[in-house]
């Protein structure tokens, strides 16, 4: 690998970590993963990319399609949840973030561990909040559901709630309806948290692999 190869690779490494500790960060204080950081970063993973590849081996292009292999697959599948209301808009330009940077494999090693540490990140606060039961059955709920959840601007006019926008019905707060919906406002994940961490795991078991198969 030629010294140029590996400062651009060590510049990809140093983004993905930026990316990383950036939208944890933001999504644990704000709930948000912003474009801001999301777009540079998915931009810069494909310019690196073919960056590197044209001056390792003159495979430029082919680098480039890997990174947009894994830029389609983090952000297409992430894509489908969002679809279903599942995730956040954030969320799914972080994944493709990681697929750009990181290419197709590393993408498929990403998904899978962070599907792990937020299903742990989900169940732990569940269990905090007392509402293990609840969040379970409404998981089982999105996941046999193949429409997408109503959108509250595109209500039925026959809908009590649109029937005067400047007036909407009070809540009763020892309704069970909203007490529930209460519930589910304060227990929001911060999925970018998952996201970091699964990248991050993956990048570790991603450095013990070239480490093992450097003292082979």
């Amino acid at each position: 690998m030629s010294p140029w190869a590996k400062e651009l690779g060590l510049a990809t490494e140093l983004t993905l970590f930026a990316l990383l500790i950036s939208s944890a960060y933001t999504d644990v204080k704000a709930g948000k993963v912003y474009n801001s950081v999301t777009f540079p970063a998915f931009l810069l993973g494909l310019i690196l990319a073919y960056a590197r590849g044209a001056v390792d081996d003159g495979q430029g292009g082919r680098y480039l399609i890997n990174s947009l292999a894994g830029a389609l697959l983090g952000g297409g599948l992430f894509g489908v949840f969002y679809w279903l209301g599942g995730l956040a808009g954030g969320d799914v330009k972080l994944m493709a973030a990681i697929g750009a940077l990181k290419g197709f494999m590393f993408t498929c090693y990403a998904l899978l561990y962070t599907s792990i540490v937020g299903a742990i990140l989900a169940v732990g606060m569940l269990i905090w909040q007392g509402r293990l039961w609840d969040g379970l059955k409404g998981s089982l709920t999105m996941l046999f559901s193949i429409r997408r959840p109503l959108d509250p601007e595109k209500k039925s006019p026959a809908d009590p709630a649109t029937q005067n926008p400047a007036a909407p019905a009070p809540q009763n707060p020892a309704d069970p309806a909203t007490q529930d919906s209460t519930a589910a406002a304060r227990a929001t994940l911060p999925y970018g948290v998952a996201i970091s961490v699964g990248a991050m795991w993956a990048w570790w078991f991603e450095m013990l692999h070239r480490q093992s198969l450097l003292h082979r």
